[in-house]
């Protein structure tokens, strides 16, 4: 057994938005969209509230185009269809699964992630959250690792 913990090696900002994604949709309900280049490969996942024109990722709830900008030569947005989750890195069985807070990760995640790094996924989504409700000058102060 590793004694690397998930907040050792994950990173939400590069390689692991899938999952982060996943759980900050699981919390808010929000649909979860992708960054896709003109080739039509999704480079970033997020979460997308088509009422107020926020998205959110790791970094918090932005406005949609400081979310998708600055990417692999991003050309545009769109929801993620269960098959996009599916094939993503590491992603395989995200979009079928259905998560409840407090369960262990399921069966069709466990080719990608683990238990303890969907918990993981789980405590910073909800940070991310919190500090979305907090007043403007005290957004930020923590960061996620």
């Amino acid at each position: 057994m590793s004694s690397h913990r998930p907040s050792d090696y994950m990173s939400f900002r590069g390689g692991d938005c899938w999952i982060f994604a996943r759980a900050i949709s699981e919390l808010t309900g929000l649909p979860i969209y992708g960054a896709y280049d003109r080739e039509g490969s999704v480079h970033h996942a997020f979460v997308y509230d088509e009422a107020s024109g926020l998205a959110a990722d790791a970094l918090g709830f932005r406005p949609l185009a400081d979310v998708t900008s600055g990417g692999r030569g991003n050309y545009g947005t769109r929801a993620l269809s269960p098959l996009d989750l599916a094939n993503s890195v590491g992603g395989a069985g995200i979009a079928t699964a259905t998560f409840q807070e407090g369960r262990a990760c399921p069966p069709e995640l466990s080719t990608g992630y683990s238990d303890a790094e969907w918990r993981y996924a789980l405590k910073v989504a909800r940070s991310v959250i919190r500090d979305a409700h907090r007043p403007a000058a005290d957004r930020g102060r923590t960061t996620c690792h």
